[in-house]
């Protein structure tokens, strides 16, 4: 079979040096639509306050939920370490299940009592609000969270 090409010379005449000439915003208006239709989604993330001890809420922006972006939007306010990653993410109804890595795990480790309430917080809180769910279990690497303070082995509700 012949393949046949057509050219519409239309678009590349109304397209001439002239006419950009005259109405260089043209160019300006055509790039700004591009960036309405690309909405960002406002989400609230926590961090804690060590000053006064309380959870703090930032309001952040992604293209996209999903379960590595409200980990990288954690990041950004230092609520996490930097080095740990989300493993898997599940919504089941009004729950959440999040399988963090080590590397997360031994940050929590690390803190007493008041520190690990606060990390564990940040991720809770954050999490239920962004999914608008009522508990999240967290696990790490498939197993049970465990702090050497406590072992997270049921679902925990906003702290």
């Amino acid at each position: 079979s012949d393949l046949k090409v057509e050219i519409d010379f239309t678009v590349a005449e109304s397209l001439s040096l002239d006419n950009i000439d005259e109405n260089p915003d043209d160019i300006d208006k055509e790039e700004h639509n591009v960036t309405e239709d690309t909405k960002k989604i406002s989400v609230n993330v926590y961090r804690f306050n060590p000053d006064d001890e309380t959870f703090v809420v930032e309001t952040k922006e992604c293209d996209e939920l999903s379960e590595q972006n409200i980990w990288s939007l954690l990041k950004e306010t230092t609520s996490i370490p930097a080095d740990s990653n989300v493993n898997s993410f599940k919504m089941n109804g009004d729950q959440l299940e999040l399988d963090v890595d080590h590397a997360f795990g031994e940050k929590l480790r690390s803190y007493g009592t008041s520190g690990e309430d606060a990390l564990m917080g940040c991720v809770v809180n954050t999490y239920l609000d962004v999914y608008q769910c009522g508990s999240i279990k967290i696990t790490e690497e498939g197993g049970a969270l465990c702090s050497g303070h406590r072992e997270y082995t049921e679902y925990l509700s906003k702290y």
